[in-house]
């Protein structure tokens, strides 16, 4: 939960190229906080999902049809 947001965040790390259905699989996870844990007095569950890497043509399709706040991010290796 993040106090400054009043949300719930949920973060889904895959250690794969980003796949379309994985936008299906975490919108399931957010839309169970929404029912479960949510109250009225908090904003709507915002889910990241962090993949090792990503097409930006299919990442931007597979987000814009889903109606859920979701966000995608290529993983950022440090080494």
């Amino acid at each position: 939960y993040n106090l400054n947001l009043r949300c719930y965040v949920i973060i889904e790390i895959k250690t794969s190229t980003f796949e379309s259905e994985y936008i299906g699989q975490l919108g399931t996870y957010v839309a169970a906080v929404n029912h479960l844990l949510k109250k009225e007095i908090d904003n709507p569950t915002l889910g990241l999902l962090i993949c090792k890497s990503k097409d930006n043509v299919l990442a931007q399709y597979a987000l814009e049809s889903s109606f859920l706040p979701l966000f995608l991010i290529r993983n950022i290796n440090y080494y």
